[in-house]
């Protein structure tokens, strides 16, 4: 999404990209998640994962959520020193679509006695085999591994120093203050080889990372708790200066930024009236710089190098504008001039609201980045507002424990409803208008950071190339597509409004400007992942769900199960992983795409119907519109019949017995419910596991073919079938003969 660092690039050999748990105390459990992207379509896969044996134990692993959960034969085995796994297509199956998702879930023990420590989960030899069923043979495609953190300590922060691109930056120092740029650092660390910072002793919350090194733009994240980790902060590189002949320095020993004194690790750069940068320093003492060296065009070249006699300066000190009450212009080689900046001044930016519907962004830096905080001068008037990070988010202040639009920033744009017509003022820092915004393949909604209004082609110039269709709202849908100016109704942009865009690849959306280009530094909990589920991609509009006790056939819905939203046909346009038991949504559920052929989403008065770990309901929902709630009571399984169903739990002798080489074990619920079914020879060792999973209501088959977990056929002989579930355990017994 917009504020996320992981995203498809180009690797090499050496290069790692770590995800990570919060931090595991020792004798817990915990889970890793791993991520993968192929871009073929795929029928086999083998893997091999090496993890720290002595200190973790791998309990299980999962496919809840996973990409791969449509498989029925995944093989696993296990060794003394890694999981290896092997999962191939059978049945007529589909082939697993290209695309970017989830793996697998590892789930871990920590050993009581492991000491504090990162404990890594990586790709091993044999390297990760992907077969394309295109026939275009083995595909290693990027597998992101991860980290287990072990480590007690309450006040435990970590995260990593990366550049644009994502790779790590070593050297960098990392400071932890309880209010940048006003208190001074509390804790100072330095960056390891991989990027990676921690902390262990402050005792300051919330608190605010603040990162330098030279050769950067500083990067720092904001209103930080404890127990936080994998977060990044981003440095960009300084774009370097020509260096000529002549120069005048400018110097000044006390500037301020944001009211404060100015930082180390801050960057000053100046720009002639060409908008040739000329002239790069990096503060090393606490409010002073210089001497600056503010180059001179050299006459006897073609490129323009830097200003020339005359030429007023323009500074910017970590991009953002430097106001200087000092004469600023380029006189002759070797003057030096004083030159004092204050940076940053606060403003107050307004937007004037309709009632009704208003698409609207912000170009200032909020201290506080809650949405309640932000949006406080319209609390009273306000009905519901919605944001887009990968997928549809949503605050509704009469549901705070549904929403999941929770904290907003100056580089998204966000639809929010009001009662009547009003005015929203947010103070903050002015942003630099070419600030970077980060737009991901499919749609975005962005702010628009320019003051002046700009015609749409020039404003969007930056991913022009890449841009399918734009749209605005002003009282109604603007649309602007590149190449269509007959019928282009979205003609400009301008302050205050905010607008959908949909690319066709991963890029960069930078608004026309003079300056340096950064990178933006934002609240780790807007990188808050959308909970969807795989198989759907989310569109521009949706409707949500949501309920406060959700069951299913009278039981509530364990934390952890997956609801999906399906039309008719099948296919998928919405998903939702619980937290907690019964607490649902909101569950954002997909309106059809209009710039596409194919039907993506529900169209206005369409069907729907929802499923709970893969079991079908009986309920129908009906799409009523962008923006719209619907609370969900309670389901049942389609395959409920109450006449039929059993008042317990029943275990049924596997058919045929003897067998040779499968059988059929059913066994029958009251109501769904979480199931496992396990197999174990004579001497109680576990041979296979046929079933782990979501059981619906009524009768149930597993069929067992008579191959233990690493996909050879066990011996002739005596075997125990065991049925677990919730409340109940039962064992039979059957006999393979060949």
């Amino acid at each position: 999404n917009k504020y996320t660092v992981i995203r498809p690039l180009a690797f090499s050999d050496e290069d790692v990209i770590h995800i990570a748990t919060k931090p595991a105390v020792p004798g817990s459990r915990t889970t890793i998640p791993l991520t993968f992207e192929n871009t073929c379509n795929l029928e086999s896969i083998t893997m091999s994962l090496g993890y720290d044996s002595e200190n973790l134990h791998l309990d299980s692993v999962s496919f809840v959520g996973s990409r791969l959960s449509g498989w029925s034969n995944i093989i696993l085995t296990q060794e003394m020193d890694k999981l290896s796994l092997i999962a191939s297509i059978s049945g007529g199956e589909e082939p697993i679509p290209a695309g970017i998702g989830q793996f697998m879930n590892l789930h871990f023990t920590i050993d009581e006695a492991a000491p504090h420590d990162f404990y890594p989960i990586t790709t091993v030899a044999p390297s990760p085999l992907f077969g394309c069923a295109s026939g275009g043979g083995q595909l290693v495609p990027t597998v992101i591994p991860g980290y287990i953190i072990v480590g007690s300590a309450e006040n435990y922060v970590c995260g990593y120093v990366v550049d644009p691109d994502g790779r790590s930056i070593e050297g960098a120092t990392v400071e932890l203050w309880p209010d940048f740029p006003y208190t001074g650092y509390d804790d100072q660390t330095f960056s390891q080889a991989s990027g990676l910072f921690e902390f262990f002793n402050s005792m300051v919350v919330p608190f605010d990372l603040y990162a330098y090194k030279e050769g950067y733009y500083p990067g720092k994240v904001e209103n930080l708790n404890f127990q936080q980790t994998g977060i990044m902060i981003v440095l960009a590189p300084i774009e370097p200066v020509l260096p000529t002949q002549e120069w005048v320095n400018f110097y000044c020993e006390t500037n301020t930024y944001l009211d404060a004194e100015l930082p180390v690790g801050s960057v000053i750069d100046a720009y002639d009236d060409d908008g040739v940068h000329c002239g790069t320093y990096w503060v090393s003492e606490a409010g002073r710089y210089g001497f600056m060296p503010v180059y001179r065009d050299d006459p006897y070249t073609d490129l323009d190098e830097g200003a020339d006699p005359g030429d007023v300066i323009r500074f910017y000190v970590n991009g953002l504008d430097a106001y200087t009450e000092d004469p600023t212009t380029w006189t002759e080689n070797g003057d030096a001039l004083h030159v004092c900046f204050d940076v940053g001044n606060f403003i107050t930016h307004t937007c004037d609201l309709m009632e009704g519907w208003n698409l609207v962004s912000w170009r200032v830096d909020s201290e506080d980045d809650d949405i309640e905080e932000v949006l406080a001068s319209i609390a009273d008037y306000l009905i519901v507002v919605l944001g887009f990070e990968g997928g549809g988010l949503t605050y509704d202040p009469d549901l705070p424990y549904h929403s999941t639009l929770n904290y907003v920033d100056h580089l998204s744009g966000y639809w929010i409803k009001v009662s009547r017509n009003c005015t929203l003022e947010i103070t903050g820092a002015a942003i630099p208008v070419n600030t970077p915004i980060a737009v991901s393949d499919g749609w975005n909604l962005v702010s628009y950071l320019p003051e002046n209004t700009l015609p749409t082609e020039v404003a969007l110039e930056s991913i022009h190339s890449d841009l399918i269709v734009a749209l605005g709202f002003d009282d109604g849908g603007l649309v602007y597509q590149p190449g269509d100016e007959l019928h282009n109704t979205l003609v400009e942009m301008s302050t205050c409004n905010g607008y959908w865009t949909k690319v066709d690849r991963n890029t960069q959306l930078v608004y026309p400007g003079a300056g340096p280009v950064t990178s933006p530094q934002l609240n780790p909990d807007l990188f808050a992942a959308f909970k969807g589920a795989a198989g759907y991609s989310p569109t521009n509009t949706w409707m949500n769900l949501w309920a406060d006790d959700l069951t299913l056939d009278g039981q509530p819905v364990e934390a952890g199960a997956t609801v999906t939203a399906r039309l008719a046909d099948g296919t998928v346009i919405g998903g939702f992983t619980l937290d907690q038991d019964g607490l649902f949504g909101f569950m954002p559920v997909y309106g059809d795409d209009q710039t596409t052929a194919t039907v993506d989403g529900a169209t206005d008065g369409g069907k729907f119907f929802l499923s709970v770990n893969g079991v079908e309901t009986n309920e129908e929902f009906t799409w009523s519109g962008h923006g719209e709630k619907f609370e969900v009571a309670a389901l049942t399984s389609s395959t409920t019949e109450e006449a039929n169903l059993p008042g317990s739990f029943q275990l049924n002798q596997n058919y045929p017995n003897p067998f040779n080489p499968t059988t059929t074990i059913s066994f029958a619920l009251p109501t769904a419910a979480s199931a496992k079914v396990e197999v174990y020879n004579i001497l109680g060792r576990l041979v296979a596991v046929p079933f782990d999973g979501m059981a619906q209501s009524g009768k149930n088959e597993v069929t067992w073919d008579g191959e233990n977990s690493t996909g050879q056929s066990v011996a002739s002989g005596v075997y125990f079938y065991r049925l677990t579930t919730k409340g109940f355990t039962e064992t039979r017994k059957m006999m393979l003969l060949k």
